[in-house]
C-alpha cells in the first residue's frame, strides 16, 4: 500500500485494485508499473490479495521462450495465461523489471 500524507490525514492507495476489468488491458497496466516507482506496493497487495501462489513459477517458466520478445515488445509478448501467471506470482514482476533494467530493451 502507497500512503500518502494529506495534512493530518493518511490516504492509503490500493494499487491493485486499479488492475482493470479486462485482462487484455493487462499487460499495458502492468507494464505502467514495471517502468513506475510504486511496483512493490502493487506486488505486496498482489500478494496480499493472492494468497500464497498456488503453482509457484520460476520467471524462465512463466516466460517460457518469449524472454527476448518480452525485451523488445514488452508484455504484450506473453499469452493471456503468462500474464495470469504473472498476476497470481507478482513476484516475478519485480524479476521481470530486474531483467529489464539489466537487459534495456525497448523500455
Amino acid at each position: 500500500m502507497t500512503a500518502r500524507t494529506r495534512g493530518a490525514q493518511t490516504v492509503m492507495n490500493l494499487i491493485a485494485l486499479e488492475l482493470p476489468d479486462v485482462i487484455t488491458d493487462w499487460p499495458a497496466w502492468l507494464e505502467s508499473h514495471l517502468v513506475g516507482v510504486h511496483l512493490r506496493d502493487l506486488v505486496q497487495q498482489l500478494e496480499v490479495i493472492q494468497g500464497t501462489p498456488y503453482q509457484p513459477m520460476t520467471l524462465d517458466a512463466a516466460l517460457a521462450n518469449k524472454r527476448d520478445s518480452v525485451l523488445l515488445n514488452g508484455l504484450k509478448a506473453l499469452d493471456e495465461q503468462q500474464i495470469v501467471a504473472l498476476v497470481r506470482s507478482p513476484r516475478l514482476l519485480i524479476e521481470i523489471q530486474r531483467l529489464i533494467f539489466e537487459s534495456g530493451g525497448e523500455y
